[in-house]
């Protein structure tokens, strides 16, 4: 069974915990699969990659600074931080973000890179405090790469490429 989660304006599944699975802890399915992988990798960096189209939720969340704000707020809090569920941490699994916001159209251009700015401010923010740098990548196809000038404001960003 999943439980649907909305996540600043993103709707997300998340494995119920009375799901069958092999691991005896807190954290079940891929996310325990995940910290036993880096327990035994532990120099293995792991990031989340927040997808979806246009339609999913990435416009609205990024056409306000209150709306980037609260998304990179509460990405970072469940992701990073590993605030997933109440009394169960998850914190060390993932290492960075990826944003990989399908097909933004050219008026959310702006805005797409206002979201990474935001993500890239409260990620080195929270690195002031706990003395780690987490990465942050953007997925962009190739073509539109040229439309997307992030790598100078935004600091480590990747561009991968897809065919």
């Amino acid at each position: 069974m999943r439980h649907r989660r909305r996540l600043g304006g993103l709707s997300i599944s998340i494995p119920s915990q009375r799901q069958r699975c092999p691991y005896a802890g807190p954290l079940y399915g891929n996310f325990a699969a995940l910290q036993q992988l880096k327990q035994l990798h532990p120099k293995l960096k792991i990031l989340i990659s927040l997808r979806g189209a246009a339609s999913s939720g990435f416009a609205a969340a990024a056409a306000t600074e209150a709306g980037r704000n609260a998304f990179a707020a509460s990405c970072i809090d469940r992701f990073i931080k590993g605030n997933v569920a109440q009394g169960i941490s998850a914190a060390g699994i993932f290492d960075g973000i990826d944003i990989d916001w399908e097909f933004p159209t050219a008026a959310d251009a702006k805005n797409a890179t206002a979201l990474a700015e935001e993500f890239r401010d409260q990620l080195n923010a929270l690195g002031k405090m706990n003395h780690k740098h987490d990465l942050l990548t953007r997925r962009r196809r190739v073509t539109d790469v040229v439309g997307f000038n992030a790598c100078g404001t935004v600091g480590q960003i990747a561009v991968e490429s897809s065919v």
